[in-house]
């Protein structure tokens, strides 16, 4: 799989960029942007209703609302381990790869034990167009 250039099939047919804009919490004029090769596209669902008016309700997200974190605008929060700093993150796509994958987090650590998240993503079947979340430049 790989050229003798050094070079992979599946790098060329998977790999995408990312840019990454990142501050910390207590200093957001302080940021730091970095450019970050990536194959996987990681997508954030959000947190389940705390109280449930039917027990059967399952709910749905679209696709695009998960891909707002690619916007460059929507600003996610990360502590780092131990929990004594924290830093503000924002994510573009500078490059999109001709086949995307996408990994959505289901699954959380509680303090007492794993939550599975079952919220069902709806998505396109046909013309599923990401140049909006491309970067401008």
């Amino acid at each position: 799989l790989k050229a003798k250039d050094g070079s992979s099939m599946i790098h060329d047919v998977f790999q995408g960029e990312v840019q990454v804009k990142m501050c910390p919490a207590t200093d957001e004029a302080r940021i730091v942007e970095s450019k970050e090769k990536t194959i996987l596209m990681t997508l954030e669902l959000p947190d389940e209703p705390l109280f449930k008016d039917n027990l059967d309700f399952i709910p749905q997200v679209p696709l695009f609302n998960l891909l707002e974190k690619f916007n460059g605008e929507k600003a996610f929060e990360t502590i780092a381990k131990g929990g004594e700093s924290r830093e503000i993150r924002r994510y573009c796509l500078r490059r999109i790869p001709p086949y995307v994958i996408f990994v959505v987090k289901r699954f959380r650590n509680n303090n007492f034990f794993i939550e599975k998240n079952p919220t069902i993503v709806t998505f396109p079947l046909k013309g599923l167009d990401l140049r909006d979340y491309i970067h401008p430049d």
